[in-house]
C-alpha cells in the first residue's frame, strides 16, 4: 500500500511539473539554462522527495514525542541534565542545517553536469543518432564526456559529503561529552548514597534512550530540512513567471480578418542578447499570400515565432486588425494559426495521431484525417504501412515503423491541412526542405487549395516558388530591405534579383 501511494504521489508531482511547464506560453524560460538545471533536479527527484518528506515528518514527530517524554521523566530528578543534553546537541543540528543547504546547492549547481551525462548517454542509447555514432566512431568520445561530467559532479558532491561526515563525527563527541557528564553525576550520586539502585537503573536507561533519540532527532531534522529545500524549489518553479504578461480582459480574435496582420517597427533580441530583427514593418492582408525570403540567419524563422507568440517583440507592435496581438486571447489566436515549422516534430505516436495533433477534434474523424493526408501527399506511403493510419511510428515503442525525412515532413504538412477549416493564418516555414522534386511538386500543387481564402506566409529559400505569392518580402541581416512582386523586385535589381540570379544559374529556372 505504501508503494502504491508513493507511486501516486510521484506521478502527481510530475504531472504538476508538466502542467506548469505547459502554462509557460512562450519560450523565454526554455532558452534559459538555469531553468533546465532546476527542472532537471525537480523532475529527477519528484518520485522520492514528497514521499520522503511525509515519512520524515512522521518519524520526526515520533522522535520529538519520545524525547519530550524522557526529558519530562528526568526533569524532576535533575533539571540541569536535560538542558545539558539539549545544549550539547544543538550545535550538531545547526551545522547539519548548513551542510544540508550546501548539499542542495551543490546538487542544483551540478544538474547541468547531470544533463550532460544524460545527453551523452541518450546519443549512445537511442536510434536517432545510431548511424552517425557508428559511422564516425563517436562511442569513445561520448563515453569520455559522460565520465568527465560524472567525475566533475561527483567531486563536488563528495566534498560536501566528506565535510558533513567530519562535522557530524566531531560534534557527536560534544553530544557524547554531555552524556558522560550526566553519567558521572549519576554514578557519583549513587556512590554517595543519594540514589538507590532503581533510580540509577532508570536514569542510565533514560540517558541511553535520550542519546539515541536525540541523534535520530538531529538526523530526521536535517533530512526534513533537505526535503523542505526541495519543496521550496518546487513551489518556486510553480510560481515562475515568463516574460509574457497575462491579459486580464483578453479581446476575441477578429473573425475573419478585415485589415490583416501588421508589423510596426518590430525589433527582437533573444534572451542571450543577439538582435535578429530591427525595425521591421509590413502588412499581411486578408487572403494574401506573401513569400518571405532571405539568407540563413536573416530572421525569417523569428518572424514565425513572433506571429505564434512564442516570443513577444523587444520593441514595436504586432497588430491583428486594430488590436495589438498581446491583447488577444492567446488560445483563440493560436487556434487561428496553421504552422509548419522548419524544425518540425516527429512524434512516436500512430500515423493518425501524428496528423490529428494539428486539430485534436479530428482524433476520431477518420475521413478528415485521410483528407489531410491526401492533401499533404502522404497517402501513398501511409497505405503501404502494415496497419496504415493505425501504424505506430518510431522505434521507441511497440516496434514502430520508421519513416524517411520526407515522409515525416509530409505528416507535418498534414497537421497543417488538419487545421484548414479553423485557421485563418497559414505559415509554412521551408515546407518542402526534406522532399524530393516529385513530392515537392505534389505539395505545391496542393498549396493553392490550402491557401485558398487564407492569409498565408510562405518562407522558402527556393525562389522558383515565390511566383506563387502575391507579394515578396526580402530580409537581410534582420532588416526588411525589399517588398514587392516578383517582377517588380527583379526590375529593381537589388537583393532579391541577386538571389534569383544565383539560383537560376544553379538550377536553370527562369
Amino acid at each position: 500500500m505504501t508503494g502504491n501511494l508513493a507511486d501516486k504521489i510521484g506521478a502527481f508531482f510530475t504531472s504538476q511539473l508538466m502542467a506548469k511547464a505547459d502554462e509557460k506560453a512562450d519560450l523565454s524560460l526554455f532558452d534559459n539554462p538555469e531553468f533546465y538545471d532546476k527542472l532537471q533536479v525537480l523532475q529527477s527527484q519528484a518520485n522520492n522527495e514528497p514521499v520522503m518528506l511525509a515519512n520524515t515528518i512522521v518519524l520526526f514527530g515520533r522522535q520529538v514525542f519520545t524525547v519530550v517524554a524522557l526529558f519530562a521523566l528526568l526533569f524532576p530528578i535533575s533539571p540541569w541534565i536535560p538542558l545539558l543534553l539539549l545544549v550539547t546537541t544543538l550545535p550538531q543540528a545547526y551545522i547539519s542545517f548548513g551542510l544540508q543547504q550546501s548539499l542542495w546547492k551543490t546538487t542544483v549547481e551540478s544538474s547541468a553536469l547531470a544533463r550532460k551525462m544524460t545527453y551523452s548517454s541518450s546519443i549512445m542509447l537511442t536510434n536517432i543518432y545510431a548511424k552517425e555514432v557508428r559511422l564516425f566512431g563517436l562511442g569513445p568520445l561520448l563515453q569520455a564526456r559522460f565520465w568527465e561530467a560524472f567525475w566533475t559532479m561527483y567531486s563536488g558532491i563528495r566534498f560536501v559529503r566528506i565535510r558533513q561526515a567530519l562535522w557530524t563525527s566531531s560534534l557527536s563527541i560534544l553530544s557524547t561529552s554531555g552524556n558522560a557528564i550526566a553519567f558521572y553525576w549519576v554514578v557519583r550520586k549513587a556512590v554517595l548514597g543519594d540514589f538507590g539502585p532503581g533510580n540509577v537503573l532508570l536514569f542510565l536507561q533514560s540517558l541511553a534512550y535520550i542519546q539515541e533519540n536525540l541523534a535520530n532527532l538531529v538526523t530526521d531534522l536535517s533530512g526534513l530540512y533537505g526535503h523542505l529545500l526541495y519543496m521550496q524549489s518546487y513551489f518556486a518553479f510553480i510560481n515562475l513567471q515568463t516574460s509574457q504578461k497575462p491579459v486580464q480582459f483578453a479581446k476575441p480574435v477578429p473573425l475573419p480578418f478585415k485589415q490583416g496582420v501588421s508589423f510596426e517597427k518590430v525589433s527582437f533580441s533573444y534572451p542571450a542578447g543577439q538582435e535578429t530583427l530591427r525595425d521591421i514593418s509590413f502588412v499581411l492582408k486578408p487572403g494574401e499570400t506573401v513569400a518571405l525570403v532571405g539568407e540563413n540567419g536573416a530572421g525569417k524563422s523569428t518572424i514565425v515565432k513572433l506571429l505564434s507568440r512564442l516570443y513577444d517583440p523587444t520593441s514595436g507592435l504586432i497588430k491583428v486588425d486594430n488590436y495589438e496581438i498581446h491583447e488577444l486571447d492567446l488560445k483563440e489566436w493560436r487556434d487561428q494559426l496553421a504552422v509548419v515549422f522548419q524544425d518540425f516534430c516527429r512524434y512516436s505516436f500512430s500515423v493518425e495521431e501524428n496528423i490529428a495533433l494539428g486539430n485534436q477534434e479530428l482524433l476520431d474523424n477518420e475521413p478528415r484525417i485521410k483528407q489531410a493526408a491526401e492533401s499533404a501527399g502522404a497517402m501513398e506511403f501511409v497505405c503501404k504501412l502494415e496497419s496504415a493510419f493505425k501504424t505506430q511510428l518510431g522505434k521507441q515503442f511497440e516496434e514502430g515503423a520508421e519513416l524517411s525525412g520526407g515522409e515525416w515532413q509530409k505528416l507535418a504538412l498534414a497537421r497543417a491541412f488538419a487545421r484548414k477549416d479553423k485557421a485563418q493564418l497559414l505559415i509554412l516555414d521551408e515546407p518542402t526542405s526534406s522532399l524530393d522534386p516529385r513530392s515537392e511538386y505534389e505539395v505545391y500543387r496542393c498549396f493553392a487549395e490550402l491557401a485558398r481564402g487564407k492569409t498565408t506566409l510562405l518562407i522558402t529559400h527556393r525562389l522558383a516558388v515565390t511566383r506563387l505569392a502575391d507579394r515578396i518580402l526580402v530580409l537581410k541581416n534582420g532588416r526588411l530591405v525589399e517588398d514587392g512582386t516578383h517582377a517588380s523586385l527583379l526590375a529593381c535589381n537589388g537583393e532579391y534579383a541577386a538571389l534569383w540570379r544565383m539560383q537560376t544559374e544553379r538550377y536553370g529556372y527562369g
